[in-house]
């Protein structure tokens, strides 16, 4: 007959061998699901809050990632190194995200052709080529805020596999490079992200600050100390792009107040500052009509609610002696 004692570490082994047998299925779980470790990334974002939001999700998850700022250093990127995925923005400048993607293609169509003559040198088919060509073109993922994730339409991102739309989410961002990194069949990602939409934009309307401090927290993945970093690039660079909107609707140059208010709307989606992002996002659409007094009005209420956020950033505590 076992003792009180006896029974209470055969009780403490029991609950220890659950705990491990756990952390063993959590292990294969996150083997199965094939997390390339030290897969190589390039992020092509021409907008600073953009490139560090999606270096810190990638970096955290296990992979290298190099950045550039437009088109042109991706493909000259592209020439010297090799990478399993490219993430690139549509809007750059220079060259933009779609003009890259079909430089990058014609690179890869130009190694291949020279890989099929070696093929044939060596009595190789060309049902082999192919199969090998097919493995070595690199994914590209759009990423642009004029599309919803989930939402991928080859026939407007022409040479691109995919899409994700801005502002990153962290899981969705994630679920897409695995998707790809893990060579699985080209298919557009499926997911339907509405209800998370609605959740985000309810929270939006009920918080009354300009701000999400929390959920910006939140998708830095905790890392409030950088964070608290980009929101002060982001205040000094949109008070110049600020400046300049003003400038340019004296003058009436709508060219101007559009790529300064796209860019404006970007980093405050991704910064979770909701309102300023809709309000560069209402400007960006008035200029593209060339509306005048709508620009006007727009380019007001858009500095307006600049100056709200960046009162409310300095008084974050960690900011206050900075």
């Amino acid at each position: 007959m076992q003792s009180a004692s006896q029974n209470m570490q055969k009780a403490l082994y029991d609950r220890k061998q659950k705990k491990m047998k756990g952390r063993i299925t959590m292990a294969n779980h996150n083997s199965a699901t094939g997390i390339a470790r030290n897969s190589r990334i390039l992020v092509a974002d021409d907008y600073e809050v953009n490139q560090k939001i999606a270096q810190l999700i990638l970096q955290k998850a296990g992979y290298d990632v190099d950045i550039v700022e437009n088109g042109q250093q991706a493909v000259e990127t592209c020439q010297q190194n090799n990478y399993d995925l490219i993430l690139m923005d549509i809007q750059m400048p220079l060259m933009d995200g779609y003009e890259a993607t079909r430089k990058i293609r014609e690179l890869e169509l130009k190694v291949q052709s020279s890989k099929l003559k070696e093929s044939y040198s060596v009595g190789l088919s060309a049902s082999s080529f192919q199969l090998s060509a097919r493995a070595q073109r690199v994914p590209i993922i759009a990423m642009t805020g004029s599309a919803a994730n989930g939402s991928f339409d080859e026939k407007l991102y022409p040479g691109m596999n995919d899409c994700i739309g801005k502002p990153l989410q962290r899981d969705f961002l994630l679920s897409v490079v695995q998707k790809w990194i893990r060579a699985e069949p080209e298919t557009p990602t499926n997911e339907n992200p509405a209800d998370e939409t609605r959740v985000t934009d309810k929270r939006s309307e009920e918080n009354q600050f300009p701000l999400d401090l929390d959920r910006a927290i939140q998708e830095f993945v905790g890392q409030k100390e950088i964070l608290l970093g980009v929101l002060q690039e982001f205040v000094t660079r949109a008070g110049s792009q600020i400046d300049n909107i003003r400038q340019a609707v004296t003058g009436v140059d709508y060219g101007l107040i559009g790529s300064e208010a796209h860019a404006i709307k970007g980093g405050a989606a991704n910064l979770t500052a909701d309102k300023l992002a809709r309000l560069a996002s209402d400007l960006e659409q008035a200029a593209e009509k060339q509306q005048p007094d709508l620009s006007a009005e727009l380019a007001d209420k858009l500095e307006q609610e600049f100056y709200h956020l960046k009162r409310y950033i300095q008084q974050i505590p960690e900011l206050r002696n900075r």
